[in-house]
This record gives structure tokens, C-alpha cells and sequence, in this order.
């Protein structure tokens, strides 16, 4: 996913979390929150809860190749998103992850128009 499409900044974060408009299922919460751009961006939070780093950063690098495959196959609306991810991911496979993620965009793509 290029780097244009990513939520980096603490503050951004804070903003989006901040306008409180959610979603949510078993393995993720979305926060969304309009911007002035032409595009989408995504940020991806894991708490730590998750585990340790390497396996946190495992699973925001298949949050992020989830993304990239999803922004090929739907235009999503010009929000900046933050895509936290729950404990219940491990129980999944990535495949049922990916569906999951896929239903909670389509639903809040919804929501927005």
C-alpha cells in the first residue's frame, strides 16, 4: 500500500477516533472520519495485547496486503479509516480474516452514502 494511502500521524489518529463514528465485528473496529483528500487512507492499531512486536507487526502487514487487495476491487469513500485489530484475529485464518474486513468496509461504504 503506498505510503499516500496511510494514516501516519498520532494526531490524525486522534481525529478520527475523536469524531467517533464506528464499526465493528469479532476481529476488527473501524473508526472512520471524512477527508479533504481525493482519496482513502487507512491506519492499522494493534494493542499489545496482541503479543509481542514481531507478531503485532505481522499483523498490521496483513491488515495492510488485506487493504491494497480490497482498494484494487472497491473505491471506498474519501475517509481517513483506523482499523483497529482485536484479539479474536488469531482465530481465524487469513482468508476469514480477509472476508471479515471486506463485510465491515462494505458495510460502513454503506453507511456513508
Amino acid at each position: 500500500m503506498e505510503k499516500k494511502y496511510r494514516v501516519k500521524s498520532q494526531q490524525d489518529f486522534q481525529a478520527v477516533i475523536n469524531n467517533r463514528q464506528s464499526s465493528a465485528n469479532s476481529d476488527y473496529v473501524v473508526y472512520w472520519k471524512k477527508n479533504e483528500l481525493n482519496y482513502p487512507r487507512f491506519g492499522i492499531s494493534s494493542s499489545k495485547k496482541l503479543g509481542n512486536a514481531v507478531q503485532r507487526n505481522l499483523v498490521r502487514r496483513q491488515v495492510r496486503a488485506m487493504i491494497q487487495k480490497l482498494l484494487k476491487k472497491y473505491s471506498f469513500e474519501t475517509c481517513d479509516y483506523v482499523i483497529i485489530v482485536r484479539k479474536k484475529y488469531y482465530e481465524n485464518d487469513f482468508k476469514t480474516n480477509e472476508l471479515n474486513l471486506e463485510k465491515l468496509l462494505l458495510k460502513i461504504k454503506e453507511d456513508l452514502r
